[in-house]
């Protein structure tokens, strides 16, 4: 496991730096709570973990992540 310390604004590039196959960017820090920002091709699916498990338990329903444009 890969662990990084980032400040806010800071991102971490995922795949070659070449050709990205997305960014996660420290939005913003408080507290206890960190807000990531996910910048990833449409394709792409970003799910938290809970979700992830859920998910994988019940494929036939659908509960995911919705993209915010922008």
């Amino acid at each position: 496991m890969l662990t990084l310390k980032r400040s806010p604004g800071q991102s971490v590039v995922i795949g070659s730096p070449l050709g990205p196959i997305g960014t996660v960017r420290v939005a913003s820090i408080s507290g206890k709570h960190v807000k990531l920002e996910f910048d990833f091709p449409v394709h792409i699916e970003v799910n938290r973990a809970e979700l992830a498990e859920r998910k994988s338990a019940s494929p036939t329903q659908s509960v995911g992540m919705t993209q915010r444009p922008g």
